[in-house]
């Protein structure tokens, strides 16, 4: 099964594109039609966001390098258009990574410790007796 990872990086178009641009060029060399994000948003500010959930994200791994050479370039610039943040969180609950540059603070990505649940319904609270 391997250990997985949720990972996010947020940038500005011209980031956009360049991730894009070698995602679709690693696709087409390797007639891999799956290699893609589970999803892409953007917002109002012109901020794109690449989500991939539940993934194997390896240092050596073609699909991954692909990406994350892109993101090292944009990490390393201060330019404000190459604005980037990169989060990445694993499946041990202490296992987070997060770049930013200097742009890529207001970009609105940051990795948060959360708790989930999952019940099946929720009591009401009002139905108890609490004293």
């Amino acid at each position: 099964m391997g250990y997985r990872s949720n990972v996010a990086i947020s940038v500005k178009k011209k980031g956009f594109n360049q991730i894009l641009n070698a995602m679709q060029n690693f696709n087409r060399k390797n007639q891999n039609e799956y290699f893609k994000p589970s999803a892409i948003t953007t917002n109002e500010n012109g901020i794109y966001t690449f989500s991939f959930d539940w993934v194997k994200w390896y240092d050596g791994y073609e699909d991954v390098d692909c990406i994350m050479n892109v993101v090292h370039k944009l990490l390393s610039s201060d330019k404000e258009e190459d604005s980037c943040a990169y989060v990445r969180t694993g499946e041990d609950e202490s296992d987070i990574e997060s770049k930013f540059n200097r742009g890529g603070w207001d970009l609105g990505t940051y990795p948060v410790t959360d708790i989930s649940t999952e019940t099946l319904s929720p009591i009401n609270l009002n139905s108890i007796s609490w004293i």
